[in-house]
């Protein structure tokens, strides 16, 4: 028959481990989800261009904060992913990629929702890449897609706030 204490030792030999075993799986991921908030999000937006149409979930970034942070500190975006800048008011609008780990494409839109510029970026530079114009918004992809997609000035954007 077993007693009190002999549970307690069976307790503290077996089941304790596997307790930190589990919190540490948990805190990995809930750090992951929260690095990559995107994996959530409900927003798509889609480029139409000469090649055909292009959908991205992304993460949206509508508040002075948020702009600050951007994808600063992260390490990976998924091919698929991105960061889509909703500005207030038409504005020129200046993005540089200090603290950014991932090279990028800037993908300025107007307010008519066509794209009016993009250019490509290194990591952790601090220069700021200007749109020519006053825009309302801003895409962030990996760098290269943009090229790969064949994206053009004035080819379509649209979006979606459910996952499609």
């Amino acid at each position: 028959m077993m007693i009190a204490s002999d549970c307690q030792r069976l307790h503290q030999t077996i089941f304790r481990p596997y307790l930190f075993l589990a919190i540490a799986f948990l805190l990995i991921i809930s750090e992951n989800v929260w690095a990559n908030q995107s994996l959530l999000s409900p927003y798509i937006v889609k480029i139409t261009t000469e090649k055909g149409t292009y959908g991205y979930d992304v993460e949206i970034v509508d508040t002075p904060q948020k702009r600050e942070k951007g994808l600063m500190h992260r390490n990976h975006l998924e091919n698929n992913k991105g960061m889509f800048f909703i500005f207030d008011a038409p504005q020129k609008v200046g993005m540089w990629m200090k603290n950014t780990f991932i090279p990028l494409d800037i993908i300025f839109i107007d307010c008519n929702k066509k794209v009016l510029e993009w250019v490509s970026r290194q990591p952790h530079t601090t220069n700021i890449s200007m749109s020519s114009k006053e825009i309302c918004y801003v895409l962030e992809l990996n760098k290269g897609i943009s090229k790969k997609i064949k994206l053009n000035s004035r080819d379509d954007v649209s979006f979606s706030w459910h996952k499609e």
